[in-house]
């Protein structure tokens, strides 16, 4: 969620991300339900969700290049 805060932080554009995850997720369920009515399995449901999640990965470094370490305090705090 962060991320999608600083590549677009224009608040209208919150509706819009919600109303595509939720149509993702409605195409997804009728395509397992699809997948499995017709016996192929569950080989292309995961097929799908790992292209899905390398395609956004290489979405996110094509968009964000610049990605750098965070800078942290010299001091390590320990919580007990």
């Amino acid at each position: 969620h962060r991320l999608a805060q600083v590549a677009a932080p224009a608040p209208d554009l919150d509706l819009h991300r919600g109303m595509l995850g939720a149509c993702g997720g409605m195409l997804m369920s009728k395509y397992t339900s699809w997948t499995l009515d017709a016996d192929r399995g569950y080989a292309p449901i995961f097929l799908i969700a790992s292209c899905a999640y390398l395609c956004a990965l290489l979405i996110i470094h094509l968009f964000s290049p610049q990605m750098e370490p965070a800078e942290l305090e010299d001091q390590l705090v320990i919580n007990r």
